[in-house]
């Protein structure tokens, strides 16, 4: 049997498999070793096993690149690879982006490469594993809308903003946020005129900035559950509020709208540095008058004082009681687990309430409360059937690439681009063209967090499984075919011979090709890599039936088919789609 018969029959079993598994699957280990759920993030100082570590990088980076990056971890402890990660130097996507020699590849928008670039290479693993996280909070597109037909250093400077404050508090990533000329276009504030008897403020932002960017619908209680009266959900903003709030996001325009080089404030049409600086205001396009919502009130002014006007609005905003638990579920779902505990939401957000030392919202406190809380250390959730969250595309790329030492030939960086194939063909791949960074198809995100798919055994129980809102059947197909071809190519660019051939991103095998020389311990290794020795000892013994079987005509093509078969049968089993 040949090559790519195994890989397609595997590859048919490993599909059906997924689909019928949702969020289940077995382990080699069944105890605790070491942190169960009664444990504190004080008696969780370091991993025990390497699969204990391996399981806290797939949940706080982009993957383990190799065993050296889970023996550092067992060394050093959480606590000391925390401080490592929160000072690790950060590169911008946008200077990346300026840089890049385009001449080399011939294509002139490489999107989000940058992107691509430092979540694969990048030292500072836990700050781009936020920055994903928060891009799928705070949403931008270019996908649909004014983004669309803006140029491609907007979209970068926009990740910039995220990853620059990746670690700041969430009042300054919210301020942030909200100066963003990025933000201004696609939640159509750019521009924005006062009320007046032919005027009502462009309520876009007001409306979004409550609802998904901080405090949700209805009131809740600190562990996410809503608070109910007579049985009711509350809500917690009106049309009174959007319309109040909208008068404070009036006069917002590109801080260089008076720059000769700018073309007509407000059309969206600039030179590219309006989409690096803070956005200024038109004075007097700012409302004077009062203005009401949640609540309280911002009192009217003889002159306009938009700063001002702004800075009280988020700080209100910011102090709301909800704006702890909403974002702290989201930042667990998307690290962790689509469905925490009331427990565990609640004892984050009493993190993000107050880090222990009187500040709210400090994100670094945040990320770290999540990442060693109890129940995510706990190892005896690797066999709850409810645990986990399944792999996004964007993860499993990454992941993939970091693993496998991925390098195009254009200055050892990442090339990635929705719109040719002439550098990665995922666009004709329903799987990975569902999940670019910055393609959401609006501002809510690829899915909603609550998302459950239809009429499934995940709905009846009540559990969110948000993922699969761009993960179904016509998509896993495309995405086998895809794996199948990613690894008999050895990367995922393009073919030898094809134009941009260069741009390729080649995989590297040197870390797998010694150990090639034993199934058992090629397969051992990748399990540990990807799915932090996830497989049961039968399932186990099945892959290593199945990479005996490949064949080559010399030592060398003998080890390589053994690692592209290996590859591709753990990367499509559920055990790695669903993270445990």
């Amino acid at each position: 049997m040949s090559l790519w018969k195994v890989h397609q029959r595997l590859a048919v079993i490993a599909l059906s498999a997924i689909l019928i598994s949702s969020c289940g699957g077995g382990s080699k280990s069944t105890g605790s070793a070491g942190a169960g759920t009664s444990a504190t993030a004080a008696q969780v100082s370091r991993p025990q096993t390497e699969e204990e570590a391996a399981r806290f990088l797939a949940q706080a980076t982009f993957g383990p690149k190799n065993k050296a990056e889970i023996d550092n971890l067992m060394k050093i402890g959480y606590d000391a690879w925390f401080e490592e990660q929160f000072k690790a130097p950060s590169s911008s996507y946008d200077k990346w982006y300026q840089n890049l020699d385009t001449s080399k590849i011939g294509e002139t928008r490489p999107n989000i490469s940058g992107f691509y670039t430092y979540a694969v290479k990048g030292d500072d693993q836990l700050r781009q594993r936020m920055t994903w996280a928060l891009s799928q909070i705070f949403v931008v597109s270019d996908r649909t809308g004014p983004l669309s037909m803006q140029p491609s250093i907007g979209i970068n400077a926009y990740l910039d903003v995220l990853r620059s404050n990746a670690f700041a508090t969430y009042r300054t990533l919210l301020d942030e946020v909200t100066y963003s000329a990025v933000m201004a276009i696609y939640l159509t504030y750019l521009g924005n005129e006062r009320e007046s008897s032919t005027n009502i403020p462009d309520n876009n932002y007001a409306r979004e900035v409550m609802q998904l960017f901080s405090i949700g619908l209805y009131e809740l209680n600190q562990d996410g559950s809503q608070k109910l009266v007579n049985g009711q959900p509350v809500a917690t903003y009106n049309a009174n509020d959007i319309f109040g709030l909208s008068k404070v996001f009036t006069g917002f325009d590109y801080a260089s709208s008076s720059d000769p080089d700018t073309i007509a404030a407000g059309t969206g049409k600039s030179r590219d540095n309006v989409f690096r600086e803070r956005m200024g205001f038109v004075k007097n396009r700012h409302s004077t008058s009062e203005k009401k919502f949640l609540g309280k009130t911002i009192a009217a002014t003889s002159t306009p004082q938009p700063a001002a006007d702004v800075k009280a609005a988020l700080d209100i905003i910011s102090e709301h009681p909800n704006v702890g638990p909403f974002i702290s579920r989201q930042l667990i779902q998307r690290f962790v687990t689509s469905n925490p505990s009331p427990a565990y939401v609640s004892r984050v957000a009493g993190v993000f309430n107050n880090n222990g030392s009187g500040v709210r919202g400090d994100l670094k406190a945040v990320i770290k409360a999540i990442l060693l809380d109890p129940e995510a250390r706990d190892r005896s959730k690797l066999n709850d059937s409810t645990w986990g969250k399944v792999r996004e595309p964007v993860l499993v790329n990454v992941q993939i690439m970091r693993m496998l030492n991925a390098n195009s030939f254009i200055d050892g960086s990442i090339m990635l681009n929705r719109n040719s194939n002439c550098l990665f063909d995922w666009n004709r791949m329903i799987f990975i063209r569902s999940q670019a960074p910055a393609y959401a198809a609006t501002v809510f995100n690829y899915y909603r967090p609550n998302f459950t798919p239809p009429a499934s055994d995940l709905a009846a129980k009540g559990l969110a499984a948000a993922e699969f809102q761009i993960i179904d059947t016509t998509s896993l197909t495309e995405w086998t075919k895809y794996v199948v071809d990613m690894f008999d190519r050895d990367g995922t660019g393009a073919t030898p011979g094809q134009p941009c051939h260069s741009a390729a991103n080649r995989f590297d095998y040197s870390e797998l090709t010694p150990l090639a020389g034993d199934p058992k311990q090629l397969v051992d290794r990748i399990s540990l890599l990807l799915t932090a020795d996830g497989f049961s000892p039968s399932r186990e013994a099945q892959l290593v039936k199945a990479v005996s079987a490949a064949t080559g005509r010399d030592d060398a093509t003998l080890r390589r088919n053994r690692i592209r078969l290996a590859l591709t049968l753990v990367t499509l089993s559920p055990e790695y789609l669903v993270q445990k």
